[in-house]
């Protein structure tokens, strides 16, 4: 680490005659400081760069307020409550919120407050955080409006009020990720793409109340669909594949895993628009001896 007190010397000649001492703090912040530095280190060295002295602190502390993205993916275990504090107490400019591997010291209260200053959010992943309530939700929604990708996979706890209040407010959400949310339904999903009919990319597996109902209702409704998750979702049907087919042109894949009232009858349809499909096509034994045939001749 750089002595604090160390000193640069600036030369405006290549014999050095015209030269001045500054201090390293002396640079600009914004242009060589965030730019040129600050942004190629880890979150780990920023915090010890902010423990060198009282030039250091103020640097970074304001640095964290110039950042656009936190994302805490790799390092969320080893995280914690005061550390995420002082990362965040006063970002106001955030527009990506990453917090996957946080669920040991992330609660409400942590995170709330966060979530309440940054009004520019575009992206928020809770990925498995079950420490936390509806109530992040509700504060999402009302102050959000921007959010265009929100990722809960995994959880648990979210109802139909809390993603209701999300899909009434964040109406320019783009991608969805459900995955995991038991409590939840047709009402809830139905209600959601009514509101947010921008979305391209809706993961809903392992929601084991949604029916064909629900899968109707995006399909007749979100045309910009692009991606499609229904792994484990065993009461939808064929019936509801075939109006998928019919009434989302923009379709490019479609994760149908484990869904057994889901067949080839009307996965077939999708293979000929070249649909990636997360399954292989299945033959009956019929069509499998015509098969055997035609490779005999």
């Amino acid at each position: 680490m750089t002595d604090p007190e160390s000193k640069l010397v600036l030369s405006s000649s290549g014999d050095g005659q015209n030269s001045t001492v500054v201090s390293p703090w002396e640079l600009p912040w914004q242009d060589v400081w965030f730019e040129l530095i600050l942004s190629r280190l880890s979150l780990k060295e920023l915090f010890l760069l902010k423990a060198v002295s009282q030039e250091s602190k103020e640097l970074v502390k304001e640095y964290f307020k110039y950042r656009f993205v936190v994302d805490l993916s790799s390092v969320g275990a080893k995280f914690n409550k005061g550390a995420f504090l002082a990362l965040t107490e006063d970002m106001q400019n955030l527009r990506e919120l990453v917090l996957k591997n946080t669920k040991d010291w992330l609660t409400d209260d942590v995170l709330m407050p966060v979530l309440g200053s940054n009004v520019h959010l575009r992206r928020v992943d809770l990925t498995g955080c079950n420490n936390i309530s509806n109530l992040v939700l509700q504060v999402l929604a009302s102050h959000c409006p921007e959010l265009r990708e929100l990722c809960l996979c995994s959880c648990h706890w979210v109802s139909q009020e809390g993603l209701t209040s999300v899909a009434m407010q964040c109406r320019k959400l783009e991608k969805l990720n459900l995955t995991g949310c038991w409590d939840i339904g047709d009402d809830t999903v139905i209600a959601l793409v009514l509101f947010c009919q921008n979305l391209m990319s809706l993961h809903l597996g392992n929601i084991y109340g949604l029916t064909d109902e629900a899968v109707c209702t995006i399909a007749r409704t979100c045309r910009h669909l692009q991606q499609l998750s229904l792994k484990g979702c065993w009461r939808v049907t064929d019936q509801a594949v075939r109006i998928l087919a019919e009434y989302c042109p923009t379709l490019q894949g479609l994760q149908v895993r484990e869904c057994r009232n889901i067949t080839e009858i009307s996965l077939s349809a999708m293979r000929k628009r070249k649909v990636r499909l997360d399954v292989p096509p299945k033959f009956d034994n019929k069509r499998k001896a015509l098969v055997k045939l035609h490779l005999q001749i």
